[in-house]
Order: C-alpha cells, then structure tokens, then sequence
C-alpha cells in the first residue's frame, strides 16, 4: 500500500484516539485506564514486531506504558501519526 492510497482522515482520527488514550490518567478513570492499556499495548506489540521506524516508535512508547506519571503513556502527536499510519497500512485499524 503506498502513502497515496491511505486515508488521512481515519489516519488522523486514529492518532487523535491514540494520544487521548494515552493522556488517560491512572488516578481518576482508572476502569478505562485498563481498558486503554490493553488495546494500546496490543497495537504497539503488533507494530513493533513489523519493525521499520513505526517499530522503532512503538519500542520507545512501549517503554513509557503505565510509567507515566499517572497517564497511560507519553506519546507526541507525531509519534501518533506514525503509529496510526502503520496500524491502517497493517490493517489494525477498524
């Protein structure tokens, strides 16, 4: 699949999800916190597996999941776009 044929809107939709994810705090929504964790680990293991730069991003996201100070992970923006790129390219995003 090349970039041309990705839709930028469910691209961008998804990397939104993905930081308010993300942004969850641990302390205050601590039942979608787990639900989050889950889905989020679980496409980041995926992603990385596929390895390139998204795996590479995944690796240092991986490496922030429920150590963030309260929220689920540190993810920037750009990270996001990344990730959520990879996930449509892999066909990981509903």
């Amino acid at each position: 699949m090349t970039n041309s044929t990705i839709d930028t809107a469910k691209v961008s939709a998804i990397a939104t999800s993905l930081v308010k994810m993300a942004n969850t705090n641990k302390w205050n929504q601590n039942t979608i916190y787990q639900i989050y964790l889950e889905k989020l680990a679980r496409l980041l293991f995926s992603i990385k597996d596929n390895g390139g730069l998204a795996g590479e991003i995944a690796v240092t996201v991986i490496s922030t999941l429920d150590r963030a100070k309260g929220n689920l992970a540190f993810i920037s923006s750009k990270q996001a776009f990344v990730l959520a790129t990879a996930a449509v390219q892999m066909g990981l995003a509903k």
